[in-house]
C-alpha cells in the first residue's frame, strides 16, 4: 500500500470511529494489554515515529520491548521453528493469562498515538469503562467491530499485504 493510500485509510478510519459512542479517554490504557494486528505497510510509519521520539521515551520503549521478548522467549519452545498457527495460538494463550503492555505504552499513554496501528484506531468501547480494568481483553463495540471488519477486508483484497499479530513490531 502506498503512503498516500495509507494516510487516506487512517483518515477514513478515524472519521468512521468518531461517529461512534466512545468512553475511552487519554490515560485509560487497559486495552493496551492485548495483542493487536499490525499490517506490514504500517511498520515503516511506526518505526519512523519511534525514531522521532525523545531519547527518554525511546529508552522506556526499549525496556518494554526487552521485557516482552524475554517473556516470549521464556514461554516458547526452544529449537523449534514456530509456524504462523503455533505462534498466534501461543501468543494468544500467553496474552490471555498475563498482562503484558504494548511496548509503545509509556506512562499509560500511547507514545505514537497519531501513528498508532489501525487495530488500535478501531478499538472502541462505548460504555462502562470501569469494566475494562477487570477485563483488558474486552471486545470493541459492535459498530467498531463492523468498521474494523470492513477496513481489514478491504486491505486483504489488496496484493502483497502481510498481517502480524503482536505487541512488537
Amino acid at each position: 500500500m502506498k503512503e498516500n493510500q495509507f494516510i487516506t485509510l487512517k483518515k477514513k478510519t478515524d472519521f468512521a470511529v468518531k461517529q461512534l459512542n466512545n468512553c475511552c479517554s487519554a490515560g485509560c490504557s487497559f486495552c493496551c494489554y492485548q495483542l493487536i494486528e499490525v499490517f506490514d505497510f504500517e511498520k515503516q510509519t511506526i518505526k519512523s515515529t519511534v525514531n522521532k521520539l525523545s531519547d527518554e521515551i525511546k529508552s522506556v520503549v526499549k525496556i518494554n520491548l526487552e521485557s516482552w521478548f524475554n517473556f516470549f522467549n521464556q514461554n516458547t519452545p526452544e529449537n523449534k521453528v514456530l509456524d504462523e498457527k503455533d505462534t498466534i495460538v501461543k501468543l494468544m494463550e500467553l496474552d490471555l493469562l498475563n498482562k503484558h503492555q504494548c511496548p509503545l505504552l509509556v506512562d499509560n499513554l500511547c507514545s505514537i498515538y497519531n501513528n498508532r496501528p489501525l487495530a488500535c484506531r478501531v478499538h472502541v468501547v462505548e460504555s462502562k469503562p470501569e469494566l475494562c480494568e477487570k477485563n483488558p481483553h474486552r471486545a470493541s463495540s459492535r459498530d467498531s467491530s463492523n468498521i474494523r471488519s470492513e477496513i481489514f477486508a478491504d486491505i486483504k483484497m489488496k496484493k502483497n499485504t502481510l498481517l502480524y499479530f503482536s505487541h512488537t513490531l
